[in-house]
């Protein structure tokens, strides 16, 4: 499945062997020496626009792109059945966006820097839930934990901070992206 826009369709497709000279406002399909592979638009030589990548780790990217990097709109999704659908910006996650977690958990809220930062909503599969300010992946007193029961508990600090670190721990996300940044 591809996620191409109309103005994709229209454009040629790139020439047969690759040459960062004449990949240009073409689509293409290119196999990284990493074994990563990417199919959508070339600009200057490089992935710019709308495209799929396919990561040797079974991770996956459909969304835009920037200079070769996850820039914009996209959804990744992970081996592990996580999938994270909203904005990008130097290959981080960074904007608005969804994170749903394997387990169920989810994360609908503001991200900067690949980091859940700003107003977020931390819904546990349990039925528990965070909505608050976070900053640096890490919940802030500015928020309101209620549990899976309805009843609340207005400085959220303390529930969300042992449910957190327990999270982090399981899932640790230091390697989300299949420990590449850039995808070759």
């Amino acid at each position: 499945m591809f996620a191409f826009s109309a103005q994709v369709w229209s454009q040629q497709l790139c020439p047969r062997k690759y040459n960062p000279a004449t990949w240009n406002n073409c689509l293409g399909s290119y196999n990284f020496a990493s074994g990563n592979q990417y199919i959508g638009e070339f600009r200057d030589g490089q992935p710019n626009g709308q495209g799929t990548f396919k990561f040797t780790s079974g991770n996956q990217y459909i969304g835009e792109l920037t200079n070769n990097r996850r820039h914009g709109q996209g959804t990744f999704t992970y081996t592990n059945g996580d999938q994270y659908v909203g904005e990008f910006r130097d290959d981080e996650r960074h904007g608005q966006g969804t994170l749903t977690y394997a387990n169920e958990d989810q994360y609908i809220g503001e991200f900067r820097d690949g980091e859940f930062n700003g107003q977020g909503t931390y819904t546990f599969s349990d039925g528990d839930q965070y909505v608050g300010i976070f900053k640096d992946g890490q919940t802030t007193e500015e928020g309101v934990y209620t549990f899976a029961d309805g009843s609340i508990q207005k400085s959220a600090l303390s529930p969300m901070m042992d449910r957190m670190d327990r999270l982090y721990r399981t899932l640790n996300c230091s390697n989300c992206f299949g420990g590449t940044r850039s995808p070759d």
